[in-house]
């Protein structure tokens, strides 16, 4: 990847991060598929980007000091005027959300196709157990809602299309999306399996349960899990079932509607559906967006410029 310095920057470029330390950065990696857990957008003098104390701007080298490499995307074809989508970058600011990475990994833990064996199951329990208690503890006690990071660069360019094509960034969804319901679950997805249709998903837990696509394999798996070790050993020990995976959904799905009805939001007790959802977790209803995704749009029509790190 060639490299350009920070003067090379233009208005609306948006950058990807690959993070250094967390091991929630190496998971959304490992699950998206991609070297990338974060995005921003710069505004043309800094960076307009989702992190748990809300929509900020931070200067460059601050955004950029744990993350290594920092990639570089622009629009294809370039357009002279990208005004439009830093004034919808920055009215997200002072707004109320916030964004923890952990809400990005537990998206992509059930609503995209993942390699599913004993070990990830016990983290993607434990991510679902941790975003419940996220969800109540955080954004209801703060009055805030979820902006997943690659969101708000999606929907900066989206809302500023004002002329169809101009600005929308075309996502490559080459995967098929789940048959059961008119959702942005993918076929073989855990949300799919688990409530859109009856297959048993831990056929062979004898062996590594049950198993989807090659992204991941169980020896990455245990590194992940190696990363909790210290903090979460005793949570991850004990032998997790269809059953708890499903349990440990459905709280979720409870307490997301909770927190909406406590937010005074129009929600039906055991109605909730999969786009309220999304929703609730900081993500477009209708096509949620990974730091995965805008790195694959360089199919369509993002454009690589180069590594600011």
């Amino acid at each position: 990847m060639s490299k350009i310095q920070n003067s090379d920057l233009k208005a609306g470029d948006i950058l990807l991060y690959h993070g250094k330390k967390s091991w929630i950065s190496k998971a959304i990696r490992k699950l998206d598929g991609t070297e990338y857990n974060h995005a921003a957008i710069y505004d043309g003098e800094q960076v307009i980007e989702a992190l748990s104390k809300g929509i900020v701007e931070k200067n460059i080298a601050d955004s950029i000091t744990d993350s290594d490499p920092v990639t570089v995307l622009r629009l294809n074809p370039e357009q002279a005027d990208m005004l439009p989508v830093v004034t919808v970058a920055k009215n997200y600011l002072g707004k109320p959300y916030a964004y923890e990475q952990i809400l990005l990994l537990v998206v992509i833990c059930l609503f995209r196709k993942i390699k599913m064996n004993k070990i990830v199951a016990k983290v993607v329990e434990f991510i679902l157990e941790k975003t419940a208690v996220l969800l109540l503890n955080t954004f209801v006690r703060d009055g805030k809602d979820a902006l997943i990071c690659s969101e708000l660069v999606y929907r900066s360019y989206n809302e500023a299309d004002k002329t169809e094509g101009t600005y929308k960034i075309h996502i490559d969804r080459t995967s098929e999306k789940s048959g059961f319901t008119q959702s942005v679950a993918e076929e073989g997805s855990l949300y799919s399996r688990l409530f859109g249709n009856a297959i048993e998903i831990m056929p062979n837990v004898g062996k590594a349960g049950f198993m989807l696509t090659n992204i991941i394999s169980e020896e990455e798996c245990e590194k992940l899990v190696d990363e909790l070790v210290d903090d979460y050993k005793e949570e991850l020990l004990d032998t997790i079932t269809e059953q708890r995976l499903k349990a440990a959904a459905e709280n979720l799905f409870a307490t997301i509607d909770a927190s909406k009805q406590e937010k005074g939001n129009a929600f039906i007790a055991g109605k909730i559906n999969i786009f309220d959802i999304i929703k609730a977790l900081g993500a477009d209803g209708s096509d949620f967006v990974t730091p995965g995704d805008l790195w694959k749009a360089q199919n369509t029509n993002l454009t690589v410029i180069g590594d600011i790190k």
